[in-house]
């Protein structure tokens, strides 16, 4: 392939999940990837645009489409979930199918489920699959990847050299939790949670006196609120993987004290479905990571399609962060379809943006005007929820808002959308 006069368009497809998904949960012990068919149906059709512009060879991908197809190719045999024997009659009560007629059902469902994701990712499957699937579904394969750095001989990452811009494209689970300062003995009765493997719990940042970017203003000593206190100081937001990060090197800047940071090698496997920041890809890491292709100008689009997704875009308009890093002349644009403290509206946002950017880029158009035009049609398409938002009393209450923030300085929000998603020499439009 020949490299664009402004360098080569490359894109990041990730699809997470969550660890209890991939290897169950104490209540249900045996993975259920039920939730994986919406997030791969879209992948499908992010990959089939990005594709015919960008050229596949320029496109790497991270989802767990084979594990998915195997598991539910297992269940419609079964009519359940795969397990392990000594939970097969639990198994079987929960799921309801000791009723030969619903057994049937269930048989045919997970067949139809398996047959709708192998259309939808039928341009994927076709060239070869993901380039990570099963367990290096992880922070740290994400991180490396972003970075340029490989973990493993072979693995495909971004270039550090040659790349003029970069789309990364995230749907999974999110969530965020407070701020810890450091860390203490747990003890019988003590609420605060989790635990770590060797005893100790985190002790979590005094939030007195600081304000709320959610309710913007300081939260009182024993009144009750809708939502936890949210600022960059107080909270960390990440998004949700299947597997253990098996490198704990890139969570210097993520304040884990007193949480549980077991490498998968020290997990027995009865424990990996359980969350750590070892399965968690925060804000941060993701920064530093894009970090310095931003510094020497390589524009990156970041679109985020999950629950508290706002939370990853609040360093972009932190004063702390300008001042340090200056961050507002960093080419990115970034996409969220939830507020810090929201649900999001499911995968809609992502469909509407694809079905804007192959329009757009036949009859020419920018990052913004496509945001915008994306915005619209998606309040369109939700105006029963727009109205619930407008009632509602406060803005945790509220769901699927749309956020877009940009590096202010930078003018990437002008950026012609084929100087983004075209490779000349591959592009198809």
């Amino acid at each position: 392939m020949v490299g664009c006069p402004h360098g080569d368009s490359w894109a990041v497809l990730i699809v997470g999940g969550t660890p209890g998904e991939a290897y169950g949960i104490d209540k249900r012990p045996w993975p259920d990837l039920g939730q994986q068919v919406s997030f791969l149906q879209t992948l499908g059709e992010v990959y089939s645009t990005l594709s015919r512009t960008m050229g596949k060879d320029r496109i790497i991908v991270i989802a767990g489409v084979r594990g998915v197809l195997n598991w539910l190719d297992a269940s419609a045999e079964l009519g359940h979930p795969p397990c392990e024997p000594q939970h097969l009659e639990f198994c079987l009560k929960h799921t309801r199918v000791e009723d030969p007629a619903r057994l049937e059902q269930q048989k045919k469902l997970y067949k139809e489920r398996a047959a709708t994701i192998r259309e939808s990712c039928k341009e994927l499957i076709e060239a070869g699959g993901p380039d990570y699937d099963y367990e290096r579904i992880s922070p740290d394969t994400i991180v490396h990847v972003l970075s340029g750095d490989p973990i493993m001989e072979g693995d495909r990452v971004v270039p550090k050299e040659g790349v003029g811009s970069m789309f990364v494209w995230f749907t999974t689970h999110g969530g965020h939790h407070s701020v810890a300062v450091g860390d203490t003995k747990w003890v019988e009765g003590d609420p605060v949670h989790p635990v770590s493997s060797d005893g100790r719990r985190p002790v979590v940042i005094d939030t007195k006196g600081r304000v709320c970017d959610v309710c913007k203003a300081p939260h009182e000593v024993g009144q009750e609120y809708d939502h936890e206190h949210s600022s960059l100081r107080t909270r960390e937001w990440f998004m949700l993987m299947p597997q253990r990060a098996r490198d704990a090197s890139t969570y210097g800047p993520v304040t884990h004290a007193g949480r549980d940071m077991d490498l998968p090698s020290s997990v027995p496997t009865s424990s990996m479905g359980k969350i750590s920041p070892l399965t968690c890809l925060y804000w941060q890491q993701v920064v530093s990571a894009i970090a310095p292709g931003c510094i020497q100008g390589r524009r990156v689009v970041l679109l985020y399609q999950f629950c508290t997704s706002g939370g990853h875009c609040k360093w972009l308009e932190d004063e702390k962060y300008d001042s340090h890093y200056d961050v507002q002349r960093w080419p990115v644009f970034q996409m969220a379809t939830s507020r810090e403290q929201q649900y999001s509206l499911g995968g809609t946002f992502t469909s509407i943006y694809m079905n804007v950017l192959k329009a757009k880029l036949l009859e020419g158009g920018t990052l913004q005007d496509a945001y915008d035009e994306a915005e619209k049609e998606y309040w369109e398409q939700h105006g029963v929820e727009a109205e619930m938002n407008a009632n509602a009393k406060s803005p945790s209450l509220r769901f699927g808002e749309l956020m877009k923030v940009e590096g202010s300085k930078s003018n990437v929000g002008k950026t012609p959308l084929n100087e983004i998603f075209v490779n000349e020499c591959s592009a198809k439009i």
